[in-house]
């Protein structure tokens, strides 16, 4: 009886980015990956483990209706978010350096330090030291 719990060798699987640490950790025994390309392209670090991925995997990309101007739209918002977790992370420093200094200063702490892990919670650790 074969388990349950193994996808068969021919099997694809759909990869979203909330599983891409794991996929690239486990190395599942799947034969190929399914993926929306918008999911990756506003994420450098996720966009390296795709890639990484891609040395392992047959990758399918297909979207729903991405065009250059969209990818501008998501590095945009992705980078705001990067800004407001931070502001949310150090409020203190906020108060004590004024807001507006410290939003200057995480945004381009956002420019030039991308995260490198997958967890929004987990950036920004060395935003402080930098300054």
């Amino acid at each position: 009886m074969k388990s349950i719990h193994r996808n068969p060798e021919t099997a694809g699987i759909g990869l979203r980015l909330a599983h891409l640490a794991e996929m690239v950790a486990t190395r599942s025994s799947v034969a190929w990956l399914e993926s929306h390309p918008e999911n990756f392209l506003s994420n450098p670090h996720a966009a390296e483990l795709l890639s990484e991925l891609s040395a392992h995997y047959a990758i399918s990309l297909h979207t729903v209706g991405i065009s250059v101007g969209r990818l501008s739209i998501h590095r945009r918002n992705y980078q705001k978010s990067l800004t407001e977790a931070l502001l949310v992370k150090f409020p203190a420093t906020a108060w004590l350096m004024g807001s507006a200094f410290v939003r200057q200063a995480a945004e381009r702490f956002v420019c030039e330090r991308p995260p490198t892990a997958p967890c929004i919670a987990e950036y920004g650790a060395e935003f402080l030291a930098r300054q």
